[in-house]
């Protein structure tokens, strides 16, 4: 009876080895997999990023008419989510056939932007839609005008008399449709389309605002803006995950 239980003895012992470096085989590639599925995750960086408007720069330089700046920043929420804006300041002179006329003032654009684009690993670009709410507080000169006739015999003579109206303001809903591309590790170039609504429009009263920092140019009773924006801007990184 003792030798029975002996020679059984004999054949258990192996096989619960087996068993157990079986189970301990499966725990090893269980681990593996999980350590091999998080190494395959890149940690996005995120931060603020700031940046200045070229284009308007340029123009400052370069064109007689336009004295501005426009500054440009964002901060990443989630990794497609930002929250976004733009703040500036412009002094536009615009010399027409009927009326000279300067708007000088100052705007900012407050909103956010979703990226489109999904980079592959270890890219950080941006292919972008977002929406602003912008507000301008501004004053307007008439320089010079022509008072309308259709007599051509006529013609009405220039008046040359400074008319300045202060205190005027505006408010409207901007779409955005642009890129940001890293060219070296946190620094970006970045180029929008923008597409504006006025929202509201507060004017003297004897003549419209024609020209709005930060909406641009208005016609009549129209309420469609548009303009673009290119520049360079660095990010701060505060963390990855």
């Amino acid at each position: 009876m003792h030798m029975s239980k002996f020679i059984t003895s004999l054949f258990l012992i192996p096989l619960c080895l087996a068993v157990g470096s079986a189970q301990e085989a499966s725990d090893n590639i269980v681990v593996t997999d999980s350590m091999t599925t998080d190494s395959l995750h890149v940690p996005v960086k995120f931060g603020i990023r700031l940046g200045a408007d070229l284009s308007g720069l340029g123009r400052s330089v370069f064109t007689d008419n336009f004295q501005g700046f426009e500054l440009q920043g964002d901060y990443r929420i989630t990794e497609r989510i930002y929250a976004a804006g733009e703040i500036g300041s412009a002094d536009r002179n615009i010399d027409e056939p009927n009326i000279n006329f300067s708007s000088k003032g100052t705007y900012i654009k407050l909103g956010g932007d979703f990226n489109f684009y999904r980079n592959w690993e270890g890219m950080d670009n941006m292919i972008y839609g977002g929406m602003r709410l912008g507000l301008s507080k501004f004053s307007q000169t008439i320089n010079s005008y022509t008072t309308y006739t259709t007599n051509q015999s006529w013609p009405s003579p220039e008046t040359i008399s400074e008319i300045k109206y202060d205190n005027l303001g505006a408010t409207w809903i901007e779409f955005q449709f642009g890129m940001k591309v890293e060219l070296l590790p946190n620094i970006f170039g970045y180029v929008n389309f923008q597409l504006k609504r006025l929202i509201s429009n507060k004017s003297d009263g004897n003549i419209d605002n024609l020209y709005i920092p930060g909406f641009n140019r208005t016609y009549e009773d129209g309420q469609i803006g548009a303009g673009m924006s290119y520049g360079i801007s660095y990010r701060i990184p505060f963390y990855k995950k």
